[in-house]
C-alpha cells in the first residue's frame, strides 16, 4: 500500500489532466462523476502532490534509490512497462507525463508502452501486467460490482470478470453488496442509504489506491442530424467530440454540456 500511495503523492494530477486532455477533462478521485447525485466530494481521498512524503513511503517500503536514480529492493529494480492503448492520444500523453514525473520525483522506471487495441487487453485480462492505463464508461447511477467486487476478479475468481485489480477487501465487498440491495420504505431513504454506501466505497478505493483515477471527459451532448456529427454504436453521441476536432466543433452546436 505504501508504494501505491507514494505513486499517488508523486504526481501532479491537475497539470497532467490539463495537458493530456487539452483542458477538456475533469480530474477525478473516484469513479462517481460530479454530475451524479451520488457524488460526495468529502468521501473521496485526494492526494495533493507531496514528493517528500512519496519518497518517505517508498523508503518505508524498502525501496532505496540506486546509483542510476532508480529504486531497488532485494536486487530488483523498480522497473516495468506502463501499458496504454496506442489509439488513444490523450491517454498516451498522460502516461508519458506520469512516467516522467514518477522517474524524476520518485525513482520509478515505468516505460510508456503504447499497444495496439487488438492486443491491449489480453495481458490485462490474463493478469500478466504490472501497470496499465485504461478507461470505461460511467453512469449517473453508479454500480461498482463488476469493476471492484472481489467476486469479479479476473482470471482468479471469474474467467470473464471485469475486475482486473486483484484487490480483495471484505469491507469493500460489503459496501458494494449494500449499494445493490439497500431498499428503504421511501425513495428518499433508499437514496440516502445508497449514497452512504457509495461514500464508503469511494473512501476505500481512494485510501488503498486500488486504482489511480485520472479524469472524466467533458463531452458535448448533441442531437442527431447536427452538421458534422456521426453517431456511433447504438446511436450514441457520447464520444463525437472525444478527439477535439476543431473543424467539427465549429460546425455544430452543443446543448447542455455535461461531464460524463
Amino acid at each position: 500500500m505504501n508504494v501505491r500511495r507514494a505513486f499517488a503523492y508523486a504526481l501532479d494530477k491537475d497539470s497532467i489532466v490539463k495537458a493530456a486532455s487539452s483542458g477538456h477533462g475533469t480530474p477525478m478521485w473516484g469513479d462517481i462523476v460530479p454530475a451524479s447525485a451520488y457524488y460526495d466530494d468529502t468521501a473521496v481521498v485526494k492526494y495533493k502532490q507531496d514528493v517528500a512524503k512519496a519518497k518517505g513511503l517508498m523508503d518505508a517500503a524498502g525501496w532505496t534509490v540506486g546509483s542510476d536514480g532508480i529504486r531497488v529492493k532485494g536486487g530488483q529494480k523498480f522497473s516495468a512497462k506502463f501499458f496504454v492503448r496506442a489509439d488513444k492520444p490523450q491517454r498516451v500523453k498522460a502516461v508519458e507525463i506520469m512516467s516522467e514525473q514518477l522517474r524524476t520525483n520518485l525513482g520509478m522506471d515505468l516505460v510508456p508502452t503504447p499497444t495496439d487495441f487488438k492486443v491491449f487487453y489480453k495481458p490485462i485480462q490474463a493478469g500478466n501486467y504490472d501497470l496499465a492505463f485504461a478507461g470505461w464508461g460511467l453512469g449517473l447511477d453508479p454500480d461498482d460490482y463488476n469493476n471492484f467486487s472481489s467476486t469479479q476478479i479476473r482470471p482468479e475468481k471469474l474467467p470473464s470478470g471485469n475486475n482486473w485489480t486483484g484487490f480483495v477487501n471484505a469491507e469493500l465487498d460489503a459496501a458494494i453488496a449494500a449499494q445493490r440491495t439497500d431498499l428503504k420504505p421511501t425513495a428518499a431513504a433508499t437514496f440516502a442509504a445508497r449514497k452512504a454506501d457509495f461514500a464508503k466505497i469511494e473512501h476505500i478505493l481512494g485510501d488503498n489506491v486500488v486504482v489511480y483515477f485520472m479524469w472524466a471527459d467533458n463531452v458535448g451532448q448533441s442531437f442527431n442530424g447536427v452538421n458534422g456529427v456521426e453517431p456511433g454504436n447504438s446511436n450514441s453521441l457520447n464520444y463525437t467530440d472525444q478527439d477535439r476536432n476543431v473543424q467539427v466543433f465549429a460546425s455544430w452546436s452543443m446543448t447542455n454540456p455535461k461531464t460524463t
